[in-house]
């Protein structure tokens, strides 16, 4: 990557967010606001915690769209398999352990637990838990822990990534890498005054997350992205 070409990109970024009146995905900052408040795996009813905490009034595409529905798999598996389900979890959100190898189990397990539901609805049609491009258990990770982790969105990474200068652009989904050149991407947004100005004229809501979120480097791949 080289560092003129990401001071260049962050500029334009903060330049477009200059010309918003409103930021069309505040409420992913609502949401992360809720997910807060609500989680608590040591809760007796996991899968009515998990259901308060991944909820919005505005938008729900992170978990529901068509031909996407990992909330309502997860809620199937937290139902009928409560103490998998909340192990699952706390395994994913165990920061002592490396993020990829989390995230790689995350998914095995949700095969593990579709395998299972599915050998007890042999009657549905449901053969998908919607976990496996990451898109899912990424937002999973940035709820929990939105100072370490970011939305997920592959595409406009691997464009990023070729507007930056990097090399070996990955061809296939690459969790490991996501989450540190997320990383070091926040070291540079978070350390321009322009960005966080313009973040908080624009996130209005007071149901808005106020703490520290690396949710504006996905805005930043997805400006970049939209460059080209």
């Amino acid at each position: 990557m080289k560092l003129d070409l990401i001071q260049r990109y962050i500029t334009q970024y903060g330049d477009y967010l200059r010309t918003l009146r409103f930021l069309d995905e505040d409420y992913e900052w609502e949401i992360l606001a809720n997910f807060q408040k609500e989680w608590n795996d040591d809760e007796a009813d996991f899968a009515a915690m998990y259901d308060r905490a991944i909820r919005s009034d505005r938008n729900r595409k992170h978990w529901k769209s068509p031909g996407y529905e990992p909330k309502k798999m997860m809620l199937n598996f937290a139902r009928e398999q409560p103490d998998s389900t909340r192990t699952v979890f706390r395994d994913l959100f165990d920061e002592t352990k490396a993020p990829e190898n989390r995230i790689d189990r995350f998914v095995y397990y949700c095969d593990a637990m579709l395998a299972a539901w599915r050998g007890r609805h042999r009657d549905r049609v449901e053969n998908n838990h919607y976990h496996t491009n990451y898109r899912a258990v990424f937002f999973y990770l940035a709820m929990k822990y939105p100072a370490k982790y970011t939305l997920y969105d592959f595409e406009a990474f691997r464009a990023t990534l070729k507007a930056i200068g990097a090399k070996d652009i990955p061809q296939a989904e690459d969790p490991e890498r996501y989450v540190k050149v997320s990383r070091t991407l926040w070291n540079f947004l978070s350390k321009d005054p322009q960005l966080g100005q313009q973040y908080n004229r624009l996130l209005i809501s007071e149901h808005c997350f106020r703490g520290e979120t690396m949710l504006p480097v996905v805005g930043f791949y997805r400006f970049v992205a939209s460059l080209k």
